[in-house]
C-alpha cells in the first residue's frame, strides 16, 4: 500500500512538460487521461482515470529500453533550470529528455569512465520509487543529479547535456556490517554554500535491516557532494527510529524534519543531532499507512497523520491541529504559506475634505 500511495501521487506529475497549463477558461473534465499536473487546464486534480499504473512512458518516450510491457513510474520527475527533465522507472533506468521530451542520455549503470571515486560504485542502479535531486551550479555550470535506488544505493551524477557520469555512491550495507538491507524510498534533498554555491550536505531517509533482526527501522544519512558520509541518525547504539516515511524538509534555521512510522516528527540540527521530537500520530485509521508527504515549513511546520493537519512551532511546539475526519488520511501534498501576524491597526483619523475657493484648484497632499 504504501507503494501504491507514492505512485498515485507522483504519476500525476509525469506529463508536467508534455502539455501546456495555465488558466483560462476550460471546462474540467473528469475522467479521461491524466493529461498534466493536476488533471487539466483548470488545475482541478480530479477525474476517474487511473494513475497508478502507467506505461512506463512519459508521452511517448519508453524510459526502460525492451518489449512492452514496460516496468511502470512511480517517481515524480525533477526538472532542471534548463528544463531539462530527469526521471527513474521502476525497471531502475534514470533518463534526461529536453522540454520537447527528446532524449538526452539514459543509463542503467553506474560506471567509473575515469572517475576514481566511483570505482566502488560500479553496478546496476536498481528500481527507482523516490524522485531524483538536480542541481545547477550557476557559478560552475555543473549540473548534479542525485539519485536514489529502493536496492539501497545513492547514486551521484554528472550530466554533460549528453551523457551522464557516476561521480560517487553511497550504499549503507557497504558502511556497516551491522546492516544487512537497506532501501530508499524517499527523495534527497541536500544544501548549498552561500558563496561558493556548491552542494554542502545530501540528506536522505532509508529503511535498514540489521543483522539478526527481522524488523525493519528509520536511519538519516547526511552525505558529502561525493558521495562519502558525514553523519548518520539515530547514531550507532543510539535506539532505533520507526522507518522513515516522508522526504527531508529543510526548516527554519536549517532544521531537518522528518515523520516516521511511530507516529512522530523529528527534527534534527543540520550537524545531526535531534532538536526535537513530536508524536503527530501512526496514520490511517484503517489500518493502510500512507507515505506521508513531507513537512512544509514556514513560520510554521505543517505535518499530516490520520486524517489531521498539525501545525507546529519552528521549536516544536503545537500551534493548532485541524479537527480529524475518521477514516481518512492525506496523500498528497500541502502548499501552506507563513502564518500572517494579526495585530490591531488604529484607523487612520478623519481629515476633512477641502472645499476649494471660487476659481481655484485644491492641492491634496
Amino acid at each position: 500500500m504504501q507503494r501504491a500511495c507514492v505512485s498515485v501521487v507522483a504519476v500525476l506529475v509525469l506529463l508536467l512538460c508534455a502539455c501546456s497549463g495555465g488558466g483560462g477558461g476550460s471546462t474540467s473534465i473528469a475522467g479521461g487521461v491524466w493529461s498534466k499536473f493536476r488533471h487539466d487546464v483548470n488545475n482541478s486534480g480530479f477525474g476517474n482515470g487511473s494513475v497508478e499504473n502507467n506505461d512506463g512512458c512519459l508521452t511517448s518516450v519508453p524510459v526502460d529500453d525492451g518489449p512492452p510491457p514496460l516496468s511502470p513510474i512511480s517517481a515524480s520527475p525533477a526538472i532542471g533550470l534548463n528544463g531539462t527533465v530527469y526521471v527513474g522507472s521502476e525497471g531502475g533506468t534514470l533518463i534526461a529528455v529536453d522540454p520537447s521530451l527528446n532524449l538526452r542520455w539514459k543509463t542503467t549503470q553506474c560506471d567509473t569512465k575515469g572517475t576514481p571515486t566511483a570505482s566502488a560504485c560500479s553496478g546496476t542502479l536498481g528500481p527507482f520509487i523516490s524522485s531524483p535531486a538536480v542541481y545547477s551550479n550557476s557559478r560552475s555550470g555543473l549540473t548534479t543529479v542525485i539519485a536514489a535506488s529502493e536496492a539501497g544505493s545513492v547514486w551521484l551524477f554528472d550530466d554533460t547535456g549528453t551523457t551522464a557520469i557516476c561521480t560517487g555512491c553511497f550504499r549503507p550495507t557497504a558502511l556497516d556490517d551491522a546492516i544487512s538491507g537497506a532501501s530508499f524510498v524517499s527523495s534527497p534533498t541536500f544544501m548549498t554554500h552561500p558563496v561558493t554555491l556548491d552542494i554542502t550536505g545530501i540528506f536522505i531517509g532509508a529503511t535498514v535491516t540489521h543483522s539478526g533482526s527481522t524488523d525493519p527501522s528509520g536511519e538519516i544519512y547526511a552525505l558529502n557532494s561525493d558521495g562519502t558520509l558525514k553523519w548518520e541518525y539515530p547514531r550507532r547504539g543510539d535506539p532505533p527510529i520507526g522507518t522513515v516515511t516522508s522526504s527531508l524538509a529543510i526548516g527554519v534555521g536549517n532544521i531537518l524534519l522528518f515523520t516516521t512510522d511511530d507516529g512522530n516528527l523529528y527534527a534534527l540540527t543540520a550537524n545531526g543531532d535531534r532538536k526535537w521530537t513530536f508524536p503527530i500520530g501512526t496514520g490511517s485509521t484503517t489500518g493502510l499507512r500512507l507515505f506521508d508527504p513531507s513537512p512544509l515549513t514556514a513560520s510554521l511546520v505543517y505535518a499530516t497523520a490520520a486524517g489531521q493537519i498539525i501545525a507546529l512551532t519552528p521549536d516544536g511546539g503545537l500551534s493548532w491541529r485541524s479537527p480529524p475526519t475518521p477514516g481518512d488520511d492525506f496523500a498528497a501534498s500541502l502548499a501552506i504559506g507563513n502564518q500572517p501576524e494579526i495585530t490591531a491597526t488604529p484607523l487612520p483619523p478623519s481629515v476633512p475634505t477641502p472645499t476649494p475657493s471660487s476659481g481655484t484648484t485644491p492641492t491634496i497632499t
